[in-house]
C-alpha cells in the first residue's frame, strides 16, 4: 500500500478571507536545520498575528536570507519562530550515554534532558505539535520546564542546542541565531528520528492527549 503524506495549509487574511492549500509533503524540510533572525515587536505578538502577518514574515525572511524568524518581546527574549514553537535543550547527561539509549530503544531514553520552552501564555501559540512533545518528552524521561527562557546568546554553554517543533517539520534543530553558531548533539539525528517515528505512531493510532 502507498500512502502519499500531503500539507493542508489553511491561511486566514486580515479581511478574514480563508484560503486552503494543498501540497505534496516536502520530506526535505522534516528534521532540517534552521537558520534563525531575531525581531522585535514592542507589543508582542498576539495569536492573530501568526495568521495575518505570514506575507510580511515572508518578505522579511527572504531579505535577510534566514529560514524563519525568531519573534521575541520588546527586551529580546524569544517567544516562537514565525512558523513554529521555540525550544531549548539542556543536556544533563553526556551525549554518549543518551545516544546509547536512543540506539537501544529503552524505556526512558530521554532521561538526561531537560527541555526549556516558553509559556504559551497569549503571546505565542501553544502548539498542536508543541503540546504533544511536551507529553512524549516528560512520558519518556525527559523534564520540560515552560517559562521564560533567557536571552540568545548570554547563557549557552557546550550542553545547550536550541530545537523548532511544528506539524509539518516535527521536530527541527537550530544551527545559527543572528551571529551564533551552534553545534549539533552526537545524538541529534537519532532524537529527530525517535520524535518522528514517535509522531507517526501517534497520528497512525490516534493515541494524542495534549497537554492543552
Amino acid at each position: 500500500m502507498i500512502l502519499l503524506e500531503q500539507v493542508v495549509r489553511c491561511y486566514l487574511s486580515i479581511d478574514l478571507d480563508i484560503s486552503v492549500q494543498v501540497n505534496a509533503l516536502d520530506l526535505s524540510y522534516v528534521s532540517s536545520s534552521r537558520s534563525l533572525k531575531s525581531v522585535y515587536d514592542p507589543l508582542g505578538y498576539s495569536a492573530e498575528a501568526k495568521h495575518t502577518a505570514r506575507e510580511s514574515w515572508q518578505r522579511l525572511i527572504e531579505s535577510l536570507r534566514c529560514d524563519e524568524l525568531l519573534l521575541c518581546d520588546l527586551e529580546g527574549y524569544p517567544l516562537e519562530s514565525s512558523h513554529s514553537n521555540f525550544w531549548r535543550l539542556e543536556r544533563l547527561a553526556h551525549e554518549e550515554s543518551i545516544l546509547l539509549k536512543l540506539q537501544r530503544r529503552e524505556l526512558a531514553p530521554l532521561r538526561g534532558l531537560r527541555w526549556f520552552t516558553p509559556e504559551a501564555n497569549g503571546s505565542c501559540l501553544p502548539g498542536i505539535t508543541r503540546s504533544i512533545l511536551i507529553d512524549l518528552f516528560r512520558k519518556y524521561g525527559a523534564e520540560v520546564i515552560e517559562t521564560k527562557l533567557p536571552l540568545v546568546g548570554t547563557t549557552e554553554t557546550e550542553r545547550t542546542t536550541y530545537y523548532l517543533s511544528s506539524t509539518l517539520k516535527s521536530l527541527s534543530w537550530i544551527r545559527e541565531i543572528d551571529d551564533h553558531q551552534f553545534t549539533a548533539p552526537r545524538f541529534n539525528h537519532h532524537l529527530l528520528q525517535w520524535v518522528e517515528v514517535r509522531l507517526r505512531e501517534l497520528s497512525l493510532w490516534g493515541d494524542v492527549h495534549p497537554s492543552k
